[in-house]
């Protein structure tokens, strides 16, 4: 019965991924190259500022200051980082989306199903609700691809109690 009911999901998912991904890829690829058309024409320099170099990173200190643990004070590093490359350039490196959401899935391991899966879930569903509705009314999405890496990493840190509030208070700033 159970080999049975793994075959059927194993042939479903096969026909899924044979039909759906040259859709999806063609869509990324049109993507992509409408995106990279549109940085063809961006005038904008990048530019440094110490100041906003200094608040994206000093948060790190005060997490740190206040619970003492590393491993929130490192997650709160790599997203200030990411926030002052965002700031400067419009652009997140690849290697801190998946370097926090690493960083977060290996602190928070030992909480993961309950408390962080939960907060994490409850945290995006707003996020993931407004995509939606862009796709649905503009055919494009609101959100970058970037943000939606993080906010689950972000999320799993929060306790599902205040997950809701914290991305709400966050949206509407």
């Amino acid at each position: 019965m159970i080999w049975s009911a793994a075959a059927l999901l194993a042939l479903t998912l096969a026909y899924l991924l044979s039909s759906k991904l040259p859709v999806f890829y063609s869509y990324a690829k049109n993507s992509v190259i409408s995106e990279s058309k549109a940085l063809e024409s961006d005038c904008r320099d990048p530019a440094g500022s110490w100041l906003a170099a200094i608040c994206c990173v000093l948060p790190c200190l005060l997490v740190y200051a206040l619970n003492g643990n590393a491993g929130a004070a490192a997650l709160v590093l790599l997203v200030g980082c990411a926030a002052y490359s965002d700031l400067m350039t419009r652009w997140i490196p690849d290697c801190l989306i998946y370097g926090t959401v690493w960083l977060s899935l290996i602190c928070r391991a030992d909480s993961l199903l309950m408390e962080g899966i939960t907060g994490a879930l409850i945290f995006i569903a707003p996020v993931l609700v407004l995509q939606g509705v862009s796709f649905w009314r503009r055919r494009t999405g609101c959100f970058a691809s970037g943000d939606l890496y993080l906010l689950p990493a972000i999320g799993l840190w929060i306790m599902p109690e205040f997950a809701l509030l914290v991305m709400s208070c966050g949206l509407m700033l």
